[in-house]
């Protein structure tokens, strides 16, 4: 590594500065504590406290389906370090945030240059949505993380890089551990293997083969003793009565959500007619570039990929027969993120420089002001209330003589039953003891 090189490392420190204060000012008041939060916390406190062993993590929504374990064991070092407290899942998922920033730079740097791998990594740390990702602890939405290594990936084996199908295999296992809507990346593989028109030699096939069953394992294992429960309950979904009929107003609004995307992205809330047109104009901006074949619009891969990922995400949800919702598309997503960091890099060194140097300025002054309300309107049903919730009533019955009940008519629980064991609330009294009824309120935000 050259000086040169190291000099563009320590650039990054003060933009990981930046996105460790804006994650963790006023945490237990910004970040919620649901099902997807607890089903986090009881995974770390059934590994440290009753067996260490898990081979599935959270279940889906289709009934029968789980995810793997990866992405939670990663979060169980975190909640040892705080005691099975549930902020130490908030600083695990704050750390993976940290390593996705990493990794943005390191990979745009290589791939674009370095001015790319700043800006790259200056969004990931500022945009409201990204910061609300960080603070999530659900694997579905630090996603991103496997989708810029998968791009690099690919990317790297489109110029005959073969070595590099084997970590592409390896995370394409590790998908299970993060979240089935990265799946159809398993069909853009084939595809490029086609338009490349190159095959790798059989050994690196053997070999990819046994990196994707490397992550795979704890869930095959699993399967095994279960009779293969997951399988079948795949095959069910096609057959099932529920199943979502779509239509073509439907692909239309799947086209709407990935076309409006590159706008909504950036903490911008604007009339849906200017949010069209801006999405419009930044299309048209990379088909100019495209068309041109600007700095890195000349190589083919770039000019492939990003609409073969666009058309097999759109088939594959359109065809599945299930509800999608909209972050389901978020490795579309992604990639959109990935090209536009990549042009303004290109608008920098361009004419544009100006243009650029505004919008970078117009995206910075909207996210902090959504952030900015977000650190002073907090959450109503945030960690630290219903924490607070549980210490009082735990305060007034010292001894576990009471009735703890919940308003589900209301609101949702979620949460709440974590924090009574955590505080060692076991609510066991008979008749005559005081009972304490807890409504969360359906309304997040404080007024």
């Amino acid at each position: 590594m050259n000086k040169l090189s190291i000099k563009s490392w320590y650039l990054l420190f003060p933009i990981l500065l930046l996105a460790v204060s804006l994650r963790l000012f006023n945490l237990p008041e910004r970040v919620i504590f649901d099902a997807d939060q607890e089903f986090a916390a009881t995974f770390a406190y059934e590994v440290l406290k009753i067996f260490p062993v898990r081979l599935i993590g959270q279940g889906l929504s289709v009934q029968s389906l789980f995810m793997g374990p990866l992405y939670f064991y990663f979060l169980v070092p975190f909640f040892a370090i705080s005691r099975l407290h549930p902020i130490g899942g908030y600083i695990g998922s704050i750390a993976l945030g940290l390593i996705t920033i990493s990794l943005y730079f390191w990979v745009f740097k290589s791939v674009f240059g370095t001015k790319a791998g700043l800006i790259a990594a200056y969004l990931r740390t500022i945009l409201f949505f990204s910061v609300q990702t960080d603070l999530l602890m659900t694997p579905a939405f630090s996603s991103d993380l496997a989708v810029v290594l998968t791009w690099y990936c690919f990317y790297k084996y489109w110029h005959d890089k073969h070595f590099y199908l084997l970590p592409l295999s390896f995370l394409f296992g590790l998908y299970t551990s993060f979240h089935p809507i990265l799946f159809p990346f398993y069909f853009i593989l084939p595809v490029l293997f086609l338009l490349k028109r190159h095959f790798p030699p059989p050994k690196y096939l053997i070999l990819s083969f046994l990196c994707f069953l490397l992550p795979l394992s704890p869930l095959l294992i699993f399967e095994y003793f279960h009779n293969f429960t997951e399988i079948k309950a795949l095959f069910l979904i096609k057959n099932s009565g529920s199943s979502e009929i779509k239509t073509v107003s439907i692909l239309i609004d799947y086209l709407k959500i990935i076309f409006i995307y590159p706008v909504r992205m950036l903490g911008i809330s604007l009339p849906d007619k200017i949010v069209l047109v801006l999405a419009f104009i930044f299309y048209s901006l990379s088909s100019i570039f495209i068309a041109r074949k600007i700095s890195f619009w000349k190589q083919s891969f770039h000019r492939i990929f990003p609409l073969t990922t666009f058309i097999i995400f759109l088939l594959y949800y359109f065809i599945l027969p299930v509800h999608v919702p909209d972050y389901y598309f978020s490795a579309v997503f992604t990639v959109i993120f990935i090209y536009f960091a990549g042009n303004i890099s290109i608008m920098l060194k361009k004419k544009q420089f100006i243009s650029a140097f505004f919008l970078l300025l117009l995206i910075t002054l909207t996210n902090f002001v959504r952030l900015h309300q977000s650190f002073t309107s907090p959450f109503r049903a945030s960690l630290k209330d219903k924490e607070t919730v549980i210490r009082t009533i735990r305060r007034l019955s010292p001894d576990n003589n009471m009735k703890v009940y919940y308003d589900t008519d209301l609101g949702l629980h979620f949460g709440l039953g974590y924090l009574q064991r955590y505080y060692g609330m076991e609510a066991n009294g008979g008749p005559g003891t005081p009972e304490y009824i807890i409504v969360i309120p359906s309304s997040r935000r404080k007024n």
